[in-house]
């Protein structure tokens, strides 16, 4: 039986397959492939290396997972049960090491597109122990239709089923700029209460704290840092190219910056361009502006600007 019990807790879209992944491959010396697919996320290929993980479903019978003998188990907080923070407390005996990936400091834009665009990803994949956990899940509460239904759709096909399925917003009738124009209003708590959201931080020596910031900015330190707390050697040292191999696939990782530029540069003649926009962006661009003061001439805007000068031409002083 394994001796050593190690928990990887993350909300969505926070990375935590892909350190799952650094952890197996850091700490051997046997070659291994790289873990992305083609959305840059490392759920489906990091199932597939020698040491596999566990997955933690608080929805589901908490005890079956002393039915199996995997060292590095994975989970996010519940949507079933808000209190993470007791949730977490109670599973921190049945584990040696709890590593919790969160972005505390962080404005939650990459995140969130993170978990609209990759988490859900559907697959035939009937070996894909992830994906047919959450499929399980899904089809409990939705129904099997309406879950190859969300997992299929893309940007504003998905933002439409998914607050008629997590949030009970009918949105069918709707034109996609009365969708960006409603939930452009939402509290921004209450908009990223399912995309964005954060995890509980409980520090202690059984814990092992990552902020995704390290993870983008100090790589090769974070992945060292882990490696220590779980007592495991750093036996590979091509920390800069498994990073940029990563880092380039991560089309959402500068979403806030970018989101932030464009309020700044509102009324100066700096031009450029808004790469791999989303719904999520589209909703947040229209947010902050009116956060300035600015709304946009919306009305049939189903297609949204791609240039600052283009956001120019349609925003006006309210």
């Amino acid at each position: 039986m394994t001796t050593s019990r190690t928990l990887i807790y993350f909300p969505m879209g926070c990375y935590g397959h892909f350190i799952h992944w650094c952890i197996n491959y850091f700490s051997t010396d046997a070659d291994m492939p790289l873990p992305f697919d083609d959305s840059g996320s490392s759920h489906l290929l990091s199932l597939r290396q020698k040491t596999s993980h566990g997955l933690v479903l608080f929805d589901e019978i908490y005890d079956n997972i002393f039915k199996y003998d995997h060292p590095i188990w994975l989970a996010h907080p519940t949507r079933i049960n808000q209190n993470v923070d007791q949730e977490l407390k109670t599973i921190c005996n049945d584990f040696d090491h709890i590593i919790i990936i969160h972005g505390q400091q962080h404005v939650p834009q990459w995140i969130a597109n993170n978990n609209l665009t990759k988490a859900m990803t559907y697959s035939k994949d009937t070996n894909n122990a992830f994906n047919l956990a959450y499929r399980k899940r899904f089809v409990k509460y939705f129904g099997h239709d309406a879950y190859v239904e969300y997992c299929m759709a893309q940007n504003w096909d998905r933002m439409q089923l998914y607050y008629k399925f997590f949030k009970d917003q009918p949105t069918e009738n709707l034109e996609i700029w009365q969708i960006r124009e409603n939930l452009s209003h939402w509290p921004s708590k209450d908009f990223y209460a399912h995309l964005g959201e954060s995890t509980v931080l409980i520090d202690s020596d059984q814990t092992c704290l990552i902020d995704l910031y390290d993870i983008c900015n100090h790589f090769e330190q974070t992945i060292k840092k882990i490696l220590k707390k779980l007592k495991l050697p750093v036996l590979k040292q091509d920390f800069a190219r498994i990073f940029n191999e990563w880092n380039k696939r991560q089309v959402h990782r500068h979403k806030d910056t970018m989101i932030r530029d464009i309020a700044i540069n509102l009324t100066s003649n700096k031009d450029f361009a808004f790469d791999h926009i989303t719904c999520l962006d589209e909703i947040i661009i229209q947010k902050i502006l009116r956060e300035k003061g600015y709304e946009l001439k919306c009305d049939g805007l189903n297609t949204f600007p791609t240039t600052m000068n283009d956001l120019r031409e349609i925003t006006y002083k309210a």
